[in-house]
């Protein structure tokens, strides 16, 4: 929401529920309505240094500026700290939750941009994946 306003929890749970609702749909992020409502998760579970990295890249163009996306008042200076605080806590705050969401479902986790570019190559050919429970990385029936 504009200046950078939390939309409110009901308000977001209604919008995220549409999205899935579709027919067929993709969604960045962590929301639990969509781990629990999709076909395929891909976990990109990167290192800190590098989601650091890719964060100031991809932001910095617009640091003092409005990306064209986002609401009046959202300049990426504002929400620098909170995306670093993001990051940096990820690993112990966020990812327990969504490991834990991940038994029984059908899901890849990815964390170099190797297996990245294997894992979108198989879905390019339309293969269908099964969980390697040992190695926690989709691979494709055969």
């Amino acid at each position: 929401m504009p200046n950078w306003k939390k939309t409110p929890s009901d308000k977001r749970r209604q919008l995220e529920q549409e999205l899935v609702d579709k027919s067929e749909w993709v969604i960045e992020g962590v929301s639990l309505i969509a781990r629990q409502s999709s076909d395929l998760i891909i976990f990109l579970d990167y290192p800190r240094h590098i989601c650091l990295i890719r964060c100031i890249k991809r932001n910095w163009k617009y640091l003092f500026t409005l990306r064209p996306e986002l609401p009046n008042n959202c300049s990426e200076i504002k929400i620098i700290p909170q995306l670093l605080k993001i990051i940096w806590q990820f690993p112990k705050i966020a990812k327990p939750f969504i490991v834990k969401d991940l038994g029984g479902k059908n899901f890849a986790t990815i964390t170099n941009a190797y297996e990245l570019n294997e894992l979108v190559n198989e879905i390019r050919y339309n293969q269908s994946f099964k969980r390697d429970s040992q190695k926690n990385v989709a691979s494709p029936l055969t």
